[in-house]
């Protein structure tokens, strides 16, 4: 039963609500400052995200763990640090929490200067705990550090850094790559050491204290099998292979991911109902997806989690399709923020005046076209501008999608006093979004690059042995042609030796030219050797025949002399045929270029028919969502129900 509020009522509670401090304006920017930080750190190394793979040296299925593992701190440290700071204040947790991404920041720096991907991995942690915690305690700062007269416009100021922030990441990762150079990964996150230092120290000396706490304790078991739940999940996708879905789901580590998903999902239903029945604060508020309109915007949620997550992988896209050089296709996400920065402030207009549902179909409709053009035009017809007006469009649906409506909704639905509850989970569902998503995401691209390699050797120009009268026998030298000849694209890959296959492995289409001559020397120094080889057998064989009475220094004598002669002419021959097989290569450039392009971009297509689905069936979640008017009705009966006026 609801509380009558009076008009008396209400007075009093304004009244005893925080004053905004003087210095607002300084405040606001330091939270401002804290949320750009983590959410640039976000999307500041998916530029760097292949050079750091090849410096440290791992796998791509690996390497996404660097997105995947601070992707999934950062939505435990939602709940872990918002409640922390409901409990002992904001300033102090909120400084913590900065100290905490700079001092993960540094780790991850020094990660390069040891060389160690578990330490860039544990950094990662650090570094995301702090970030998560900065949005929430920000975001419910604003509510009392701005006048009243001007909370809209911070809070929309709130949603416009985070989301421009987030989308900007990679431009950023890719400036700091062209001035430190790209084999100095490790200053795109030094460059927020001496900025969280700035902030701690303004922190300590101007945020306002808070004196009102929540007494209600953490759910700290609650966060470990929601974490445990989306670890074991991550794990399955990240062993599942996408192009043999019936054989891979044998594999226990994905089977096994899913068993203990499937396992912990009535314990954690149950401890969660349970906990709020009681009056306490449980993580995910069950209560939310007994009514379809608030469950249906907790969905779509995760649907712009997901949809967010996909421009993470654009700049490696703009690469292939742009040919542009690794580590400059954070470059173009510029692009998507422009377009996210045109969309947002008018999202927020539409939804004042029509309502969020409209907003929302409006967002997914764009979305979804947005996926059709990547799917059906930049990716079979790779170029500048069929990448850079579709990945325009991408950015003009999230301006929509990650603006005022689905923060509208939450407000609007859910009961008053919930007001922050719901928030908070809100953005843990978008939180969990955005966590699964790379591991499905890599998994499709994934399955691009098996054919790969055998694709660009099949694009090289047929290769004819050179003649070589010297040595009636040499025609038949075993594979002098065959291994390259594009019929050849037999040759056993893993013949390669390590670097080799980690040159071909992290390859773009600007440099695929060059390694291939690399391989194609390779290939010939390996010929080369074999031939001298049978050369000299044959030779020795045949001078051992015909002096066979003759004492053993002469015959080693006639011998060396014979293949000295003839190596001299057959090694100029060889020499003569690989400069000009190297030459076709160069001639060749543009098909096996446009090879490389077209096979990589099936797994970019992939990709992005997951994206389509995704906002397809954002569009069918609509159906749940209110309409403006229906949203009117329930403000204006909440208003009478608590004898107010608005």
């Amino acid at each position: 039963m609801r509380k009558t509020m009076t008009t008396e009522t209400l007075t009093n509670t304004l009244e005893k609500q925080p004053q905004a401090p003087k210095h607002w304006v300084l405040v606001l920017t330091l939270y401002l400052a804290g949320i750009a930080m983590g959410a640039l750190d976000m999307g500041i190394v998916n530029p760097a995200r292949t050079v750091i793979q090849h410096s440290l040296g791992v796998s791509d299925q690996a390497g996404v763990w660097v997105f995947t593992i601070y992707t999934l701190a950062y939505a435990a440290g939602i709940p872990i640090i918002g409640k922390v700071a409901d409990l002992i204040g904001r300033k102090p947790v909120y400084v913590l929490a900065i100290g905490l991404f700079g001092l993960g920041s540094l780790g991850c720096g020094l990660a390069q200067d040891f060389n160690s991907f578990p330490l860039l991995l544990a950094s990662r942690v650090v570094q995301a705990i702090g970030g998560g915690g900065m949005m929430p305690v920000a975001t419910a700062a604003v509510g009392t550090i701005v006048p009243p007269a001007k909370r809209g416009m911070a809070l929309g100021l709130v949603g416009m850094v985070y989301g421009v922030a987030s989308v900007f990441g990679g431009s950023v990762g890719s400036l700091v790559l062209d001035i430190a150079g790209a084999s100095n990964w490790q200053w795109i996150f030094y460059i927020n050491v001496p900025i969280a230092l700035v902030v701690v120290g303004l922190g300590i000396w101007a945020l306002p204290p808070q004196e009102s706490r929540d007494s209600r304790h953490l759910d700290l078991p609650g966060i470990v099998i929601l974490v445990v739940m989306i670890t074991a999940l991550l794990w399955e996708f990240q062993h599942l292979d996408f192009t043999q879905i019936a054989s891979s789901v044998q594999d226990p580590n994905v089977w096994g991911g899913l068993v203990i998903f499937l396992a912990l999902t009535p314990v954690f239903w149950l401890r969660e109902t349970r906990l709020a029945h009681r009056g306490g604060d449980p993580i995910i508020n069950f209560a939310y997806f007994a009514t379809v309109p608030v469950a249906t915007t907790l969905l779509i949620g995760a649907v712009s989690g997901i949809l967010m997550m996909t421009v993470m992988f654009i700049p490696q896209f703009a690469e292939n399709s742009m040919r542009l050089p690794s580590g400059a296709g954070g470059y173009p996400t510029i692009i998507i923020g422009l377009a996210s920065a045109i969309g947002a402030p008018i999202s927020g207009r539409l939804t004042d005046k029509y309502g969020p549902r409209l907003v929302l179909g409006i967002g997914v409709t764009i979305s979804t076209l947005a996926g059709l053009l990547l799917i059906f035009w930049a990716t079979p017809y790779p170029g500048f501008w069929s990448a850079a007006i579709a990945i325009f469009v991408m950015g003009l649906g999230l301006g929509f999608l990650m603006g005022a409506p689905l923060t509208y909704l939450i407000l609007h639905l859910v009961p008053e006093r919930d007001a922050n509850s719901g928030q908070a989970t809100l953005s843990l569902i978008r939180s969990m979004g955005t966590t699964l998503a790379p591991a499905i995401l890599v998994g499709l691209l994934a399955t691009s690059l098996g054919g790969l390699g055998g694709s660009v050797m099949a694009a090289l120009p047929k290769f004819t042995p050179p003649p070589m009268p010297q040595v009636s026998a040499t025609a038949s030298t075993p594979g002098s042609g065959q291994t390259l000849n594009a019929a050849g694209a037999g040759f056993d890959m893993s013949k390669l030796p390590e670097n080799l296959k980690s040159k071909l492995q992290t390859a773009d289409v600007t440099n695929i030219v060059a390694r291939s001559k690399e391989i194609a020397t390779f290939m010939f120094d390996q010929q080369s050797a074999a031939m001298e080889s049978s050369l000299k057998s044959q030779i020795e064989s045949s001078i051992n025949a015909q002096m066979a009475h003759a004492p053993q220094a002469a015959r080693q004598a006639a011998s060396q002399t014979a293949v000295d002669q003839a190596l001299a002419g057959a090694k100029k021959n060889f020499s003569q045929a690989q400069a000009d097989y190297l030459a076709e290569i160069d001639r060749a450039a543009p098909r096996i270029e446009s090879t490389f392009q077209l096979e990589l971009n099936k797994g970019f297509a992939r990709m992005f028919w997951f994206y389509t689905f995704v906002s397809l069936a954002g569009l069918l979640l609509l159906l749940g969502v209110p309409s403006k008017r229906e949203i009117d009705v329930k403000i204006a009966a909440d208003s009478k129900d608590n004898n107010t006026v608005i």
